[in-house]
């Protein structure tokens, strides 16, 4: 098999603090060809990321901005062993392809809804069951994807 390369094509960004792996890329690629656990965990992991992507692109063309933020907010508690994300306005709205004024409106509009409390560079899950009614489809689609997250 030929090595592609040793940097990745996309910028990465770490959307909430914790803690992650790194791996030499020759070993990831030994491991990889080997065919065995390693091998089906990452593709199954890929194409959760490319179900992931499509059904972003979908959702950001068709639904509103409160749905596509609280899709988003659950999405990132999945990953998060805590109720209290930290995240500002600016990087929120780069992770939703959005402006400011429009999270600090979604986000005010989820707060009046009781879901989350927003504070500056805080959100505070606070009524889980009634954000995930009330985002978009999307969430669900997604969600089954990544059955490995577990089930809050």
């Amino acid at each position: 098999m030929r090595c592609l390369g040793t940097k990745s094509l996309n910028e990465l960004i770490v959307q909430l603090p914790g803690t992650g792996h790194r791996a030499p890329v020759g070993a990831v690629i030994e491991e990889f060809q080997r065919g065995g656990a390693f091998q089906k965990a990452t593709l199954e992991f890929i194409r959760a990321m490319m179900a992931q992507m499509s059904q972003t692109t979908l959702c950001n063309r068709l639904h509103i901005a409160e749905q596509r933020l609280a899709k988003w907010l659950l999405m990132c508690h999945d990953r998060s062993p805590s109720d209290v994300l930290p995240l500002t306005q600016e990087f929120t709205a780069l992770m939703l392809g959005s402006n400011r004024v429009s999270v600090t409106q979604s986000a005010i509009r989820l707060q009046e809804k009781g879901f989350i409390e927003y504070t500056r560079g805080r959100v505070n899950m606070v009524n889980r069951k009634g954000l995930e009614s009330f985002a978009c489809e999307c969430y669900a689609r997604i969600r089954k994807e990544y059955p490995y997250l577990g089930r809050r």
